[in-house]
């Protein structure tokens, strides 16, 4: 087993001041039943490269001062054959190039993924390393297209892109085991909801009932942690639904 411990904190006094009296007794036992293996690099929060893409980086064999960031994109797509009940999800990456690296290698990326029915019941899960340009994953066995969760647990920092349909995003979030994935299915509807509105401008705002029983879902939800209900119920933020425009409106968003 590997530990991968990145700077997580500031480097103000006031910060450093907290750390020291904060107490992780889990953390501390964990720590003490493992040995330290060595550093990766010479980085403090000043580093423009994120901890986690210069350990991936030093796994893959590259050691100089400037690895592959991760703006890496996975890119997904499913296609179903009634006629032999198989299910295939071709995987992807892409890293647009950048100064000293006009050509990227292909990366490691963990895929955590799992398939659904239309009613929610998972079909399969599994873990699968993504390590060359392009793969094919074939599920048979199926008598209809299910429904993908990619990247369950956020399992490696990448973009996933993937055209989900609205009913695909409804079963995700009402039904996926995975939290990271529900709420990512709640963060998408809503900004698709979101830039509808926008570019409608003469249009009246007024969601969609499918939308509005889906939160009413989560809000209602018996067993769901009141605060992780709060972070599904939470709209996108402004700045990343400007990130998705090609022309900012402030007034509309």
């Amino acid at each position: 087993m590997h530990l991968m411990i990145p700077f997580a904190s500031a480097l103000d006094p006031h910060f450093e001041g907290a750390l020291r009296e904060l107490e992780l007794p889990n953390l501390s036992h964990l720590l003490g039943r493992l040995a330290p293996a060595g550093e990766v690099g010479d980085a403090d929060e000043t580093t423009p490269i994120p901890p986690h893409e210069r350990f991936l980086a030093h796994a893959r064999g590259i050691t100089d001062d400037h690895p592959p960031l991760a703006a890496w994109r996975l890119r997904a797509a499913g296609h179903f054959d009634p006629a032999t009940g198989t299910y295939s999800l071709a995987l992807s990456q892409t890293c647009a190039p950048t100064p000293g690296q006009a050509e990227k290698q292909p990366f490691v990326i963990p895929v955590a993924l799992g398939l659904l029915d239309a009613e929610g019941r998972e079909l399969t899960a599994r873990m699968h390393v993504l390590t060359e340009d392009h793969e094919t994953l074939t599920f048979a066995g199926l008598t209809a297209a299910p429904v993908p969760s990619l990247l369950r647990g956020f399992s490696a920092p990448v973009i996933l892109d993937y055209e989900y349909s609205d009913a695909q995003l409804l079963t995700l979030l009402a039904h996926d085991t995975d939290p990271f994935n529900r709420w990512e299915a709640a963060q998408r509807l809503a900004t698709g909801r979101a830039i509808a509105f926008i570019r409608a401008s003469d249009a009246e705002v007024r969601l969609d009932d499918a939308y509005i029983e889906a939160m009413r879902g989560i809000l209602r939800h018996p067993t769901l942690d009141a605060a992780f209900k709060e972070l599904m119920l939470t709209l996108p933020a402004e700045t990343y639904i400007a990130e998705q425009l090609d022309v900012v409106d402030p007034q509309r968003i």
